[in-house]
C-alpha cells in the first residue's frame, strides 16, 4: 500500500496533481498536538476562586475556556462533574470565565485557535493507520484545521468478535502495527450491510474525549463515520423525530459494499441534504489513484472552508 510523507504529499497537492504520486515510500507516524497547559492557580486566586483548584485539577484553562464555548448551561453541568458541587460556586467560576475571555484569556483558548475535527478510524485500525491514510488531506489542510484522531479503546485479539473478519487484512497492509482497534464489535449480514454490539461504550468514549476536549468538526472512516454521523441509520431511525440541523459531508466508494444504499439514507435525515462525492475505488478513505485522490481532497477541504468563512 503506498503511503505518502508529508513533503511528497505537500509537492502532489500543490502542484495540482502534476507531479506523480511516489510508489511506495515509508512513513513516519505523525506527532501528536501537544502545547503547555496555562496553570490554572494563579487565575483563580485572582478571582477568589483558590478553593476551586482541587476540583479543576484534570482541566487546563484551555479546556476550561472549551467548554464555556460549549454554552453557560452545559458548562455548568461540566464543572458540576468534576466536583464542584454548590452552584454558587459554579455560578462565579461561569462569571469569571466569561469576564476574562474579554480580556484575551487563556491563551490558545478557543476563540483564537483552529477548528478542530476529531478523527474515528473504522473496525480493525488505529489512529496511526488512519493518519497514513488521510496524509494528503492533513497537508492539504493544515493551515486552517486542526485535526486530532482518537484510538477505539478495545483492542482486536484472538477473543474479538472481528479478528477472522476484519483484522487478516489490516495486518497484511500495515505489518509495522502491533494494535488493531474497534470502537465496537461489527458484523456484516449477507448484504454487505455492518451492524454494531455494544454501541453504548462506543458513544460513551467519544463522548467523554469530546467534554474534555471539545471539536467542532467530526470526520470518520467506516465504522468511525456510522459512529460520528449518527446512532447507526439502519437500526434505530425512530431516533430520528426532527430532521438533523448539522451540515454534513459524505464520501463513498462505487464500489464500496459497506456504503451501498447509506448515502441516500443518511440524506434523508438532514434537513439541508449533505454534500456527497464518491471515488471509483473500494472501501479506503481516500482512493490510490492520485486525481482521484485530489478531487476528494479538494472537496472536502471546500466543504470545510465553507463552515468557516
Amino acid at each position: 500500500m503506498a503511503l505518502w510523507t508529508e513533503d511528497q504529499a505537500r509537492e502532489y497537492f500543490e502542484s495540482g496533481g502534476q507531479v506523480a504520486p511516489p510508489d511506495a515510500p515509508s512513513l513516519a507516524p505523525s506527532a501528536a498536538p501537544s502545547g503547555e497547559a496555562e496553570s490554572l492557580d494563579a487565575w483563580l486566586d485572582v478571582h477568589g476562586l483558590s478553593r476551586l483548584a482541587e476540583a479543576l485539577r484534570s482541566i487546563t484553562a484551555v479546556g476550561l475556556d472549551e467548554q464555556f464555548e460549549l454554552g453557560r448551561s452545559s458548562f455548568l453541568s461540566f464543572v458540576k462533574q468534576l466536583g464542584i458541587e454548590k452552584l454558587a460556586d459554579r455560578q462565579a467560576l461561569a462569571n469569571a470565565v466569561a469576564k476574562s475571555k474579554k480580556e484575551g484569556w487563556p491563551a490558545g483558548g478557543a476563540a483564537s485557535r483552529k477548528p478542530r475535527v476529531l478523527c474515528l478510524h473504522g473496525t480493525a485500525t488505529n489512529s496511526s493507520i488512519f493518519k497514513k491514510q488521510l496524509q494528503a488531506l492533513l497537508v492539504a489542510c493544515k493551515d486552517e484545521f486542526d485535526f486530532e484522531f482518537l484510538d477505539a479503546e478495545q483492542v482486536i485479539d484472538e477473543s474479538h468478535r472481528n479478528d477472522k473478519d476484519f483484522a487478516p487484512m489490516m495486518r497484511r497492509a500495515f505489518p509495522e502495527e502491533k494494535e488493531f482497534r474497534a470502537y465496537c464489535p461489527t458484523w456484516l449480514d449477507d448484504d454487505g450491510a455492518s451492524f454494531y454490539e455494544n454501541r453504548d461504550a462506543a458513544f460513551a468514549q467519544i463522548e467523554a474525549h469530546l467534554a474534555s476536549r471539545p471539536a467542532e468538526l467530526l470526520l470518520g472512516f467506516s465504522s468511525g463515520s456510522d459512529l460520528a454521523a449518527n446512532p447507526l441509520i439502519a437500526q434505530e431511525p425512530s431516533l430520528f423525530v426532527e430532521p438533523i440541523s448539522t451540515a454534513a459531508i459524505i464520501v463513498s466508494a462505487k464500489r464500496g459494499a459497506a456504503a451501498r444504499g447509506a448515502p441516500e439514507k443518511a440524506s434523508q435525515l438532514f434537513a439541508t441534504p449533505p454534500v456527497h462525492l464518491q471515488h471509483p475505488e473500494n472501501h479506503r478513505p481516500l482512493p490510490a489513484d492520485g486525481a482521484s485522490s485530489l478531487t476528494i481532497i479538494q472537496g472536502v477541504r471546500d466543504f470545510l472552508r465553507r463552515l468557516y468563512q
